[in-house]
């Protein structure tokens, strides 16, 4: 071992005191020709596996330790650095952290009980200027420092030592001249530490930075911490120290002698699993036999699983093999653990999601009620989730009904025991954007220069500035320009650092006793759960067995559509029951089809729409395929286009061997799914499950070496197939480039049934539909506005909320539904719930009355004013006739009534009453519509008593040559047809050249600013205006003056003028079952009464259509009856008579 031993490092997650990234250590270490060095981040061992990981990796002995805060018995914190000799020892430094964490007095502190209860093992070094030795010697206190190195030396003896550090900070030296003789005469040995919080002294400018942007300070401000750090606080060679130490050279040796006695380690290669239902392997596994044989049983013979006869022993055989893996492997007690929590889930109402990854490709999940999928029919693979060639943890993760996640958490805390449960810590680190802003603060530049730069950076989640730098030369050039190198090289070291702390939203651990014996871990203060400071990854590394349960917003609105459907069915009707719905609904898949999937799970993104509008899905496997190609690698390799080419009969389906035609047929030739690697291998090479699956997973993983190893495998195992080489190795090479995206089957078939079923619910029950998924999107303006949009433009109508109806919640209506009042911003759950609590005791009868009963103490007015803004209180005055008036008086009440003092805070015996308060009251004039609208759109992102104008961009789709939130992707002078509404219209003039005009064009999900020159303006300034609907030819430019990409207008057209332009015609399009049931002789008669109406208005054509399969038939009309006006009365005539998914607005002229 080398001649010094660094026994005092903090990496990156003591966040407020290092900058040495965890993976800087070890090389730094070996570097400086060292053998060994000690983790001791704050009160924490989050990093200790990733720590010993690396250590050996590089030939470092790692070192166990922890810097503590100690409370001693009388006087302020101080630090103590513990570190592990043996297992004992690290045992007891895990129950000292999590005993810290729980310490009522002093947050994360120790006291000399914990220390005497779990100091064997340990190696304490106490001292330091700012140690409970060091303040009490420098009180000039010398009994009472003695007194307490008196205590540690006999709670710990030989392995007490002192710590000495000497690294220019204050008041080092005086302590040493005290402390080292005191040491002496009392025979306590001493130690040299140095602290370190860098790596290089050079790096200690980035650390003061570092901690500015942690604390949100300015380097030139007086900061608490100033004066704390030192730049000789870096990892200093071994010669360094001895200088440093030359008087003192016991200080040196003892850091060797110490690593030397510090043998301990996280054990990492085994699990340990809790034993469930009973302490006896065996009888679990015999219980899990039974269970799965006998659900089995039930599954094979009832009508709704659709099994052919033939088919049982297939079932059976599967069941045989997934069994003999799952005992084999250990895994029984785990399987019936995820059993019983799915299991209570169920029984308390609570929607459980029908599979998550590979957990899907079980038959005895499915049997076990676990997932809601079988495997078989869908053609997975058990091996995908577990094999005896792949030693790993099965990985069951499970989706919850996101409002009632917390529910299952409990139940398991509860069922398990608190001490054995816990959470998984997480770790956050400075992103590119953020720490480019965390340095401008830091350094005091310009925030409006920093902005520029950031906005060059590339908004793609994991973009580095390094990598944004090599692609765009733009970044650095303007970072030159604007005086900002130092910032910039600074955040580009800083970059990727830890920032926060927080807590795996999904996993939790199950130990099989306290937690704390397995794994470190800490008290979450809001929760009051045990947390494991191991991440996921280190955890399961650690031997925890974890399990992920997570929240999925989409089962909540699927459960309150399905909850709203039944409540508002007769006795009569069967409920709705979403196991039982058909897959192959044909009104369903035309939805998804014409990509009207706005708030359907999964294919809302633009982007998403033009993959579902190319493969027109119309079958449940292609809204599998359509999960599993909606991602960078396929899409950049153009899967998705050969798929529909292939679906429709435009490119020729080829197999690279004819074994091949059976495994790849339903992909139409094509591998989509990591399951199409397995099937190829398995079906040309003759591999076992748990080969293929080793295969596929060195493939995505790039195993090189293993990769070589397989491939010879593959080619052999051919050749006894009689397949050639060339063919063989060709086959190989393009699994391997496949395998780089290839996305796991049986997730995508779980998450596909997701994306059906909230398909299915938007189609036929899109009132209760709409308000469940507003109610779940409530608190995101943006898709809040997207979603009411979309109810908009589907004909619903979206009524206000009702004070005497105070629901949270939206709630269905026969035409639409209502608004729940927590919808409304500044709305919480209190303040609905003491409204309903006076609710309770009756109606209200008026604004008066309602503050005299509610208690307005846990009403805010911001909630009161919105909830009146929106029309909650409309229907107490109905005198005043319309909304404008009722709001304009009843805000104007508000303020009087709180004036007054008017509640029932006041005395309850002897408040006025509403004539005296509104004595004379004469009501202000009455709101305009643009006042209303826009309180409304305040309160809800939405006008809701407003046509809303967006409902024309379905209309316009197909004039469109991009959607808005494409446009900042195109290239500069790129030419386009967008259509949008108006927002913030600003005109100013531009000297002699006229006015021009800029706005904000705000689509459904993305903007963009918009120019127009004073000769553009001057011919289409009648179509400025605020909110106004529009169709815009122009150009993408660069505005190098504001940094961005803007739209310059050349043409921009209102609703009626664009139908003009792009030369628009009327068309009602049936489907065979609805020309049946519209196309009736009274409809009829209505229609020609639309014609005589307007036959001298002239107009556009008007074609009726009725499709049947792939046939579709044109109507033909009689003379006079040929041509209508296109105008909003007559398309809204039209879809009175036949329904708002007939009637449609097409275009001869198409997008540009």
């Amino acid at each position: 071992m080398t001649d010094f031993v660094h026994l005092s490092l903090h990496s990156e997650y003591s966040i407020t005191d290092s900058i040495v990234f965890l993976e800087q250590i070890a090389p730094a270490i070996r570097k400086q020709g060292m053998s060994a060095v000690a983790l001791t981040d704050r009160n924490n061992l989050m990093a200790l596996v990733k720590f010993q990981s690396s250590c050996f990796a590089a030939g470092i002995k790692p070192i166990i330790g922890c810097e503590l805060t100690h409370a001693g018995p009388v006087d302020s914190s101080s630090r103590l650095l513990v570190l592990a000799m043996n297992q004992v020892g690290y045992h007891n430094l895990i129950r000292l952290v999590a005993d810290a964490s729980r310490n009522p007095r002093h947050h994360r502190s120790l006291n000399d009980d914990m220390l005497e209860q779990h100091g064997e093992g340990l190696i304490l070094i106490a001292g330091g200027v700012s140690s409970e030795i060091g303040q009490r010697l420098a009180a000039r206190d010398e009994a009472a420092a003695i007194q307490r190195v008196e205590w540690f030396r006999r709670q710990f003896g030989d392995r007490f030592y002192v710590g000495l550090t000497r690294t220019g900070r204050v008041g080092e030296n005086a302590y040493i001249e005290t402390v080292v003789p005191l040491m002496e005469r009392m025979g306590v040995p001493i130690v040299a530490i140095n602290d370190v919080i860098c790596i290089a002294e050079a790096d200690f400018s980035l650390h003061d930075a570092k901690l500015c942007i942690q604390n949100h300070e300015r380097m030139d401000e007086l900061y608490s911490w100033k004066g704390r750090f030192s730049p000789s606080q870096h990892i200093r060679s071994a010669s360094a120290m001895a200088e440093q130490f030359k008087d003192l050279p016991d200080a040196i040796a003892n850091t060797v002698e110490i690593a030397k006695r510090c043998n301990a380690e996280v054990k990492t290669g085994t699990y340990y699993q809790r034993a469930f239902p009973t302490s006896d392997d065996a009888e679990n596994a015999k219980i899990l036999t039974e269970k799965v044989e006998q659900a089995l049983a039930t599954f094979l013979t009832d009508p709704k699983s659709q099994i052919d006869e033939a088919d049982y022993a297939l079932y059976r055989d599967r069941i045989a093999t997934e069994l003999d893996v799952i005992i084999d492997m250990g895994f029984a007690a785990y399987f019936l653990i995820v059993q019983d929590i799915v299991g209570w889930a169920r029984e308390a109402g609570i929607r459980v999601g029908p599979g998550r990854g590979s957990g899907a490709a079980s038959l005895v999940a499915m049997l076990l009620g676990i997932t809601g999928l079988d495997p078989l029919k869908h053609q997975l693979f058990f091996e995908r989730l577990l094999n005896r060639d792949r030693r790993s943890m099965p990985d069951l993760d499970i989706d919850f009904c996101a409002a009632r996640r917390g529910e299952v958490v409990r139940y398991v805390v509860e069922k398990f025991g608190q001490e054995c449960v816990g959470l998984i810590a997480t770790s956050a680190t400075h992103a590119a954007k953020g720490i480019l802003h965390g340095m401008a603060r830091a350094l005091d530049y310009s925030h409006s220069d920093v902005a520029r730069i950031a906005k060059l950076i590339p908004t793609k989640p994991g973009t580095k500035l390094v990598e944004a730098m090599n692609d765009d030369e733009a970044i650095e050039q303007t970072a030159r320009s604007l005086g900002c190198e130092e910032i910039f090289d600074g955040a580009k070291k800083l970059e990727g650092i830890v920032s926060t702390f927080g807590v795996h939203p999904a996993g939790l651990v199950i130990a099989p006793d306290r937690l704390e014996e397995f794994v470190p871990c800490h008290l979450d203060g809001e929760s009051q759960l045990l947390v494991s400071q191991f991440d996921k990854d280190d955890v399961e590394q650690a031997g925890m067995v974890k399990f992920d349960l997570l929240n999925l917003k989409n089962l909540t609105v699927i459960d309150q559509t399905v909850h709203a459907v039944n409540s508002r069915r007769t006795a009569q009707i069967d409920p709705l029951d979403m196991n039982e719905i058909p897959l192959d609904d044909p009104e369903t898949f035309r939805v998804i089809a014409a990509a009207d999937t706005e708030g359907v799970f999964q294919l809302e993104s633009t982007g998403m729409k033009g993959v579902v509008r190319l493969l027109k899905p119309d079958h449940f496997a292609d809204i599998v395929a359509l999960v599993a190609l909606y991602r960078p690698g396929p899409l950049a390799a153009g899967v998705e286009k050969s798929y529909a080419l292939r679906k429709f009969g435009k490119e020729r389906i080829e197999f690279d061997h004819p074994m091949l035609e059976p495994v790849l047929k339903d992909n139409y030739g094509l591998m989509i799914y990591q399951e199409d690697v397995m099937s190829v291998a398995r079906t040309l090479a003759g591999f076992s499950g748990g080969e293929a699956d080793i295969l596929r997973e060195a493939m995505g993983k790039k195993r090189a070496e293993k990769l070589t190893q397989l491939k010879d495998r593959f080619i052999e195992g051919c050749r006894e197939n009689h397949v050639a080489d060339a063919v063989a190795t060709s086959i190989y090479d393009k699994m391997l480039g496949f395998s780089e995206y290839a996305f796991p089957k049986a997730h995508a078939t779980a998450y596909a049934l997701v994306t059906y079923q909230t398909a299915y619910l938007k189609t036929h029950y899109p009132n209760e539909y709409l308000a469940a998924i507003v109610s779940v999107e409530r608190d995101n303006p943006d898709r809040l506005q997207s979603l009411l949009y979309e109810a908009q433009r589907l004909g619903l109508t979206i009524e206000p909320p009702d004070i005497n109806a105070p629901n949270a919640d939206c709630s269905a209506t026969d035409t639409g539904f209502r608004v729940g009042l927590q919808c409304c911003k500044g709305v919480g759950h209190g303040d609905v719930k003491a409204i309903a609590a006076a609710r309770a005791e009756g109606e209200f009868t008026g604004l008066f009355d309602f503050c005299m009963r509610v208690d307005l103490r846990l009403v805010s007015k911001t909630a009161l004013q919105n909830l009146i803004k929106i029309g909650a209180f409309d229907q107490l005055e109905p005198e005043l006739q319309t909304p404008n008036a009722i709001r304009a008086a009843l805000l104007d009440k508000l303020e009087a009534t709180v004036l007054a003092g008017t509640s029932n805070q006041g005395d309850m015996f002897g408040g006025p009453e509403e004539d005296e308060v509104f004595v004379n009251y004469r009501p202000p004039d009455p709101l305009t519509n643009q006042e209303l609208w826009a309180m409304e759109q305040q309160v809800m992102s939405v006008a809701i008593s407003r046509a809303s104008p967006f409902r024309y961009y379905r209309e316009f789709a197909s004039v469109c040559t991009h959607s808005l939130d494409e446009v900042q992707t195109l290239a500069n002078r790129q030419q386009l047809v967008v259509a949008g509404v108006i927002k913030e219209p600003e005109v100013r003039d531009s000297s002699n050249r006229g006015e021009i005009a800029n706005f904000k064009l705000q689509g459904r999900n993305g903007s963009v600013q918009v120019t127009m020159w004073p000769e553009q303006y001057a011919e289409f300034s009648r179509f400025v205006l605020p909110d106004e609907f529009v169709v815009i030819r122009g150009r993408m430019a660069y505005d190098k003056f504001r940094n961005e990409l803007r739209l310059y207008a050349d043409a921009l057209f209102d609703v009626v003028e664009a139908r003009v332009q792009w030369r628009a015609s009327i068309a009602l399009h049936f489907i065979d079952e609805q020309a049946r049931s519209k196309l009736t002789s009274l409809n009829l008669d209505k229609l020609k009464g639309v014609f005589k109406q307007t036959k001298r208005k002239g107009g556009r054509p008007l074609e009726i259509t009725v499709q049947k399969g792939r046939t579709r038939c044109h109507v033909e009309l009689g003379e006079g009856y040929r041509k209508l006006p296109l105008n909003d009365d007559v398309l809204g005539e039209l879809r009175e008579i036949f329904g708002a998914n007939v009637v449609h607005v097409e275009f001869q002229r198409k997008a540009g």
